[in-house]
């Protein structure tokens, strides 16, 4: 009786919520209409073509047996590092090198499969999540903030806090024996024309995210009366906007670009919730170990070595 109330309460909340939602976009339809322009602007000339045609290259090599064997053999020592699985490994390895959602898709597919222990997938979600090296040496690096050089060292970054916090979780982790038995592929065959409609699809999905955040940061961004309280609500939210928003700050610009990548947002919180919708595992760590990462992000920009 106690958690129907409970459950009745959150949802009146949440109506209420959404009707409030709903009325300050009608009362502010002229700032939305300006934010989801710029936001179109920022998908069709920094996301879009950066993005679209390693969707569809990652897609045709990931559908490859040689490829996901040679991932193995490379995931293999970082296993051992995080202390994980063989296929787990494989996992991080997928997130860091094609970008999110990728590593919670690899959870979500390898988790059912027997591939990762549940324990293990819960942990993987923490860090397995980053940008793409395409997103952020292409899309922010290049095209935002007009140099490639900061796109490597925000990759590179955000890879270091990846790996340190993957190590600190599988020092924290219940002690487990993981065999190295390979296990049969579930075979993923793609071909051109599937591999293209994927990269539309995927496209889209990012750009949705991206209009809508944008949406949501043109009606409270005014009320913000501080430049710093400005980037750092939209880092909170969704890593493209913000870092089209950084970049207008010379001195911040790496370092909220650093905390949007290692947070990634709430965009990419819900992308990894898609991901996993169909599964049993519990994603009530993600928001605070992500903050912490991205804390962690925000000052190892500072120091000159990333500079």
């Amino acid at each position: 009786m106690q958690a129907s109330m409970k459950k009745e309460r959150k949802e009146i909340g949440t109506t209420l919520f959404l009707l409030i939602f709903l009325l300050l976009a009608v009362s502010h339809i002229a700032l939305v209409s300006e934010g989801i322009k710029k936001a179109l602007y920022l998908c069709g000339n920094a996301i879009i073509p950066t993005l679209f045609p390693f969707l569809i290259l990652t897609d045709l090599l990931l559908s490859s047996k040689s490829t996901r064997k040679l991932l193995d053999a490379l995931g293999r020592p970082l296993s051992k590092i995080f202390h994980l699985s063989a296929a787990g490994g494989t996992v991080f390895l997928l997130g860091a090198l094609f970008g999110f959602p990728m590593g919670a898709k690899a959870i979500a597919r390898y988790y059912p499969e027997g591939r990762i222990s549940k324990e293990e997938a819960e942990r993987l979600l923490l860090f397995s999540g980053n940008a793409s090296p395409f997103f952020l040496i292409g899309s922010v690096g290049t095209e935002m903030l007009s140099s490639s050089r900061m796109g490597v060292a925000l990759y590179l970054l955000q890879l270091s806090v990846s790996v340190s916090c993957g190590i600190l979780l599988g020092i924290l982790a219940p002690r487990a024996d993981f065999s190295d038995k390979e296990l049969p592929y579930h075979e993923k065959k793609s071909s051109f024309p599937a591999a293209v409609r994927g990269a539309v699809k995927q496209s889209l999905f990012i750009s949705g995210y991206i209009l809508f955040f944008s949406a949501v940061l043109s009606m409270t961004l005014p009320y913000l009366p501080h430049p710093f309280l400005k980037t750092l609500f939209s880092s909170l939210l969704e890593i493209g906007n913000a870092c089209a928003l950084a970049a207008n700050d010379k001195a911040l610009a790496l370092p909220f670009c650093a905390f949007g990548a290692c947070f990634s947002g709430l965009s990419v919180y819900f992308q990894v919730l898609d991901c996993i919708e169909e599964t049993d595992l519990d994603i009530k760590r993600y928001i605070p170990i992500k903050l912490l990462c991205g804390t962690a992000g925000f000052f190892l920009a500072l120091l000159p070595f990333f500079r």
